[in-house]
């Protein structure tokens, strides 16, 4: 459980301002904050001790808006007299200025946001969403017209997209590429006052004058949940830094407090209170501490406590933006990662040294997977194409054109002579590619809506295939028909094959549900999960399943056993979105925390089996907190979204590539008991 500090857990509260807080921002490396208010005043400040470190000066008119530079070395602020300024973040001086944006009827700015990529800033002033190059001498370009004021305006993650909310009761997507319309949410009764993207940009949050929080899924443009949250105008509301379902909002006059909610079930986590309105809140960036500004002129650092901290050992940074994937070479010497600034990179296992970065992909790399004998790898990414790369010289060998949307997973066949790959919506297909002849050599559809993930059986011969559409397909890959299909209430989010081929894990909705396919049918549905679950994975014996989930939990679930109680789990306080199992290395895990973190199984099996672990084995320790046995190893990037098992020990499963989210537990089974071999934090 997710637990924020109040008055009595290490609130820290100073008053600095002379009237309303009206913006807080954190600083990425977590040092500073910076304050803006209704008394002109912008001040930054020592982040432990809230004292002030410099005050920004310049401004004639209430400062509705701040925030930092990606590099945390300037700071922009946005004023009602029409000028948007940016300072020198160590010396507090004015560097730069929009020019004739006071023209500009209205001009009060009420909100900024910097790009990711630092070169621009979006700014939101009276109807309009304009973009401002800080370079450039010219006038800021206007991206998107509400038939309303704007209220806020903010960048998606790859800083290609921009969400604005507004008085005419809508949020907007809108590309600033193509200055286009991508998607409007008009299911507000009154006028929306905020929202925020999730860490992965797969949802985007609003909040209202009704009080109430949405959240909308910007893949499929649906609403996926309603918060009754507040019970004044909710002012303020952000997702948290590394998970996609735990949002902090804000409340108005009359309700006074700042609250985090798990919005998949509208659970409230936790509420603590200002002595007036709370107009914002921001983040820290580890997610552990939130700040808030209010209508008490006070601004108000509470503690977020997710438990103890594991030990790193090792921390190798590289890619330029979040990493999708990584995946182990089949001889374990290997690691490969495909991120979001369209790279993959190779590195030393042991050193974590780069040896080679392969280029060509025009989009984000959203999975990677290696041949068997660990020659070559296979790419997918959002420019639609799977790739085949020489490991040993980086020379791009093929480009397997045919998706003609994201490829979303590529899964090497154990045979080593094919690969599979699934796409997005606007495809919603399987092919087979045949790499010796460089083509498609079939194109399995059938599913109605995006394909999530691929697995190969052990001897190659049929493949699986699950969908937001519900179902799960098996396709015969020698004929390219359907074997068989499973219909489900919710959608299939992860498959894993048994090492057998007898058996087929699925991550569907919330439960966990194991096939049996020599009969065809169900053999259990495990219980446990809150909340939807992204991933799934075997034991390399075959006996136990591991699962993650949204929720930031993971369980443990043993095969053949028939009761519906809860499997033993740990609540985690990083997402991980998926997990490698290595014979010889242990357990890989790629976490939206941005760590790549690796453990030596057979070192905590065997104190597991000599009682070492700590106290409350079960779950959780003697305090009530998550168990958590020794970290070995960990390596560190700002996001990680999938792992590759080594196709040995997985039944060829060359990849699991999950949606967004969780962490995993891994465990193998002794004697009919069940031992926990490792957590990962």
């Amino acid at each position: 459980m997710l637990t924020v500090g109040g008055v009595d857990a290490g609130k820290k509260a100073v008053t600095h301002h002379d009237d309303w807080v009206q913006s807080v921002r954190w600083s990425p490396d977590g040092q500073t904050v910076a304050t803006g208010g209704f008394d002109a005043a912008v001040f930054l400040l020592n982040a432990d001790t809230l004292e002030p470190l410099r005050e920004l000066e310049g401004h004639e008119g209430r400062v509705r808006a701040v925030d930092f530079s990606p590099d945390w070395k300037s700071v922009v602020t946005g004023c009602e007299d029409g000028f948007l300024r940016v300072y020198e973040a160590d010396t507090g001086k004015l560097v730069s200025s929009t020019p004739n944006l006071q023209t500009m009827r209205p001009s009060e700015i009420v909100s900024v946001s910097w790009n990711p990529d630092g070169r621009s800033v979006l700014i939101a002033s009276g109807h309009n969403a304009r973009v401002w190059r800080v370079s450039s001498s010219q006038s800021p370009e206007t991206v998107y017209s509400h038939k309303g004021s704007i209220n806020q305006i903010a960048w998606s993650v790859n800083g290609k997209k921009v969400l604005s909310v507004s008085n005419d009761r809508t949020a907007v997507i809108s590309s600033t590429g193509r200055q286009e319309v991508l998607s409007t949410y008009r299911d507000h009764p009154d006028a929306v006052l905020c929202g925020s993207w999730a860490c992965d940009g797969t949802r985007v949050a609003t909040g209202c004058q009704d009080g109430k929080l949405r959240v909308f899924d910007t893949l499929t443009d649906k609403l996926v949940s309603i918060v009754d949250a507040h019970k004044d105008w909710v002012m303020c509301v952000q997702f948290s830094p590394d998970t996609n379902n735990i949002l902090a909002s804000c409340g108005f006059q009359t309700d006074k407090t700042c609250k985090v909610w798990e919005t998949d079930n509208g659970e409230l986590l936790q509420s603590f209170t200002h002595g007036g309105g709370v107009n914002t809140v921001s983040w820290k960036p580890d997610g552990r501490q939130l700040v808030t500004g209010g209508c008490d002129f006070a601004v108000c650092v509470w503690n977020v406590e997710l438990g103890e901290d594991a030990k790193a050992a090792k921390v190798v940074e590289g890619h330029e933006d979040g990493v999708r994937s990584v995946a182990w070479s089949p001889d374990g010497r290997l690691l490969a990662s495909g991120a979001d600034d369209t790279t993959i990179r190779i590195w030393d296992g042991d050193s974590g040294e780069l040896l080679k970065t392969l280029e060509g992909h025009k989009d984000w790399v959203n999975s990677v997977t290696w041949s068997p004998d660990g020659t070559k790898l296979a790419s997918a990414s959002g420019d639609k194409t799977v790739r085949v790369y020489d490991t040993n010289t980086g020379k791009e060998l093929v480009v397997l054109k045919g998706h003609s949307d994201w490829v979303q997973c590529v899964q090497w066949a154990p045979d080593g002579t094919r690969a599979a790959s699934c796409a997005f919506e606007m495809d919603k297909s399987v092919r087979i590619w045949n790499l010796q002849k460089k083509k498609a050599e079939h194109t399995l559809v059938g599913h109605t809506d995006r394909v999530n993930s691929v697995a190969w059986s052990p001897d190659s011969s049929l493949v699986a295939s699950g969908s937001d559409d519900k179902t799960i397909v098996v396709w015969d890959t020698t004929t390219g028909k359907q074997c068989n299909s499973f219909q489900h209430a919710f959608p299939v989010r992860a498959l894993a094959w048994s090492p057998d081929g007898k058996h087929l894990a699925c991550g569907i909705g919330k439960l966990v549900v194991l096939y049996d396919l020599e009969a065809g049918s169900v053999e259990a549905q495990k219980q446990g999960h809150r909340a939807p679950v992204y991933s799934v994975a075997w034991s390399p014996n075959g006996q136990s399943v591991v699962s993650s989930s949204q929720d930031k939990s993971v369980r443990v679930w043993t095969l053949g056993k028939t009761e519906d109680e809860k499997s033993p789990g740990f609540q985690l306080d990083s997402p991980v979105h998926c997990v490698a199992w290595h014979e010889k290395k242990g357990v890989s895990c790629a976490c939206a925390s941005g760590r790549l973190i690796h453990l030596d199984v057979e070192g905590l099996a065997a104190e597991a089996e000599a009682g070492a672990l700590p106290a409350g084995s079960g779950g959780t320790n003697a305090s009530g907190a998550p168990a958590r046995p020794p970290l070995r190893w960990q390596k560190s990037f700002r996001r990680t979204t999938s792992v590759s098992k080594k196709p040995s020990l997985a039944g060829g499963l060359g990849l699991d590539t999950l949606a967004e989210e969780d962490a995993v537990v891994v465990q193998s089974a002794t004697d009919n008991k069940t031992s926990r071999l490792c957590t990962i934090l």
